[in-house]
Parts: C-alpha cells; structure tokens; sequence
C-alpha cells in the first residue's frame, strides 16, 4: 500500500548544493529572498528527478498520475517567476520599509496553538487524499488547500500572529506520519 511522505525535509536542497534548514522562519530579508529564488530555480537534481517519475508515469499509462507530476514540474517554475518579480519589487526598498518588527516566540508558546492546529489538520487531510490517490482523495486534497488559506486556514493564522506583532512558528507534528526526512544520499 502506499504510503505517501508528508514528513518535514530537515534540510532544503538549492541551486549550488546549497542546503537550508527548513522549519525556520525568518524575516524576508534580502538574503532570504534569495534563498528562495535559488531553492525554486530550475535545477538539473530536482528537474530531473521529476523528469523520471513523470516518464516512469507516462510509460506505464499512467496518466493521471503524470499529469499531477507535470503540474507539480510547472508549479515550481510558477514560484521560481514569482518569487523573482518579488525581489525585483522588494529590492527597490530598505528591508526597515516592508519587514514587521515581530518578536519570536518559543516553542509551547500558546499564542502558536491555533496555527499548529491547523497545520496539523492540513496535513492530515492531505495524508488521507494522497493515501487513496488522485483522483479519488481530491476530497481530502481540496479539504487540506482549503485550509491553508484564507481567514480560518493557515494563512488566517499567520496574520492573526502578525497583528500580535508575533512570528508564526510551527513544531514538527508529533504523529510519526510526519515525521522529519533527510535528504536522500546523493
């Protein structure tokens, strides 16, 4: 049966084999803004790597499956373009223009509740969908990108913390389903 991994990455590959902690919050400061660029850049690992799965798909029929792979590849272009368009305007300003000034709050801390409940309801959900495949789990599927967004999604959580003047923070989930994953050996 499958079993489809939703656990955090403990590090994020990018352009250069640089690697970036993940999980970690960070002010969107100029060097940030290009980690992000780098890490969404079109590489020939992670490129590639899809490129595979899609011609494994295709090969074997399989086309919805290599349909979501090709949406995922152009998704990830998607947010290469955008997040350049983001620096471009960005970088026009002082970090001092734009950046809250938030204070950073410890692990437990109550405030982070409702966002770590919701994080964790939305990984749930897409655990159940991708369990089941596309397309019979785009219930769950829809449910989970439901609530990322929105006021009463992930998204309403965060702004919630931000107009406390408070960065989100979210734990790694207890539930072993998520559990961190390293990187796979080169």
């Amino acid at each position: 049966m499958f079993q489809p991994v939703l656990g955090v990455a403990t590090v994020i590959p990018g352009a250069g084999g640089m690697r970036v902690p993940s999980m970690s919050f960070r002010p969107l400061t100029a060097q940030v803004l290009e980690d992000f660029v780098q890490i969404e850049a079109p590489s020939k690992s992670v490129d590639a790597l899809y490129g595979r799965i899609l011609a494994t798909y295709q090969r074997a029929g399989r086309d919805t499956q290599a349909a979501t792979v090709a949406q995922i590849m152009a998704e990830g272009a998607d947010h290469f373009a955008s997040f350049r368009v983001i620096q471009e305007l960005l970088g026009r300003h002082q970090e001092s223009e734009y950046l809250l000034p938030v204070s950073i709050p410890v692990a437990g801390d109550g405030r982070l509740s409702t966002l770590q409940q919701r994080y964790e309801t939305m990984l749930d959900h897409f655990f159940k969908g991708y369990s089941v495949g596309v397309p019979p789990g785009r219930t769950e599927i829809a449910a989970a990108r439901s609530i990322m967004l929105g006021s009463r999604g992930v998204e309403g959580a965060c702004e919630a913390l931000a107009a406390q003047n408070v960065s989100p923070l979210l734990a790694i989930p207890t539930d072993n389903r998520f559990a961190p994953v390293d990187p796979p050996a080169p």
